[in-house]
């Protein structure tokens, strides 16, 4: 009897247990976008963007229960880097560096912890 029950339980916490993410795919102006979305539909993850003729990666996002939540990279079609910056809550934090097409840093922009513009540098 206590196995019966030691079954059931486990059974009912993996039936009502956390539900599985799945990817998204789809086009938009030239780009096939992959991402990761919870069973509310919120995009929840990483999602990818590629150039949907070469297959380049575009960008990569980070989400968390449909807000804006970790790095953020954005790239040139041939691969180096364009953007890199960090979203908490849906908000812009902490330093945000723009390259140019050589790696070179062409701006930094600084946000505060509640995603205040403070500042801007350029090299």
């Amino acid at each position: 009897m206590k196995i019966i029950s030691v079954f059931l339980i486990a059974l009912l916490f993996l039936a009502c247990g956390p539900k599985k993410e799945r990817i998204a795919s789809h086009e938009m102006y030239g780009m096939r976008i992959e991402s990761s979305v919870d069973v509310r539909g919120n995009l929840d993850g990483i999602e990818r963007g590629y150039d949907a003729q070469s297959g380049v990666l575009l960008f990569e996002r980070s989400w968390k229960k449909g807000k804006k939540d970790g790095i953020w990279r954005g790239y040139y079609p041939r691969g180096a880097l364009k953007y890199e910056g960090v979203y908490k809550d849906n908000k812009p934090v902490g330093i945000w560096r723009f390259y140019d097409e050589r790696g070179e840093i062409t701006e930094e922009q600084l946000y505060n912890e509640n995603g205040r513009y403070l500042r801007s540098r350029t090299p």
